[in-house]
């Protein structure tokens, strides 16, 4: 997986909650997938963005941006995914459940 994809950061959290017997509805586990992608979307979108309008950066550009790049960032994982050997795929397939817990917030 792509290191900064929304799938790396479920199967880290998934992996962290196994790992500690956590239940992933716990608030904690909530917010982070709420959050998903905020470092991207802070550290190189945001900025970009400024960059490009001149500083002028309404909030409705940022909505529409995030969701674009949250689609592009899908895209990009599952090409990754789909290039893999087929012994690792099944290894990096949290990108079904991911898509429940994104899509359920």
């Amino acid at each position: 997986m792509v290191r900064w994809s929304n799938a790396w950061e479920v199967a880290s959290l998934e992996h962290f909650a196994q790992k500690w017997n956590l239940a992933t509805k716990d608030r904690y586990f909530e917010k982070r997938y709420q959050r998903m992608g905020h470092r991207r979307h802070k550290g190189f979108l945001i900025p970009f963005l400024n960059y490009i309008t001149f500083g002028w950066n309404p909030l409705w550009l940022q909505k529409w941006a995030i969701n674009l790049e949250r689609k592009i960032n899908q895209v990009i994982t599952d090409n990754y995914v789909k290039s893999l050997p087929q012994q690792y795929q099944s290894l990096s397939g949290s990108n079904h459940r991911q898509r429940e817990l994104v899509s359920s917030q």
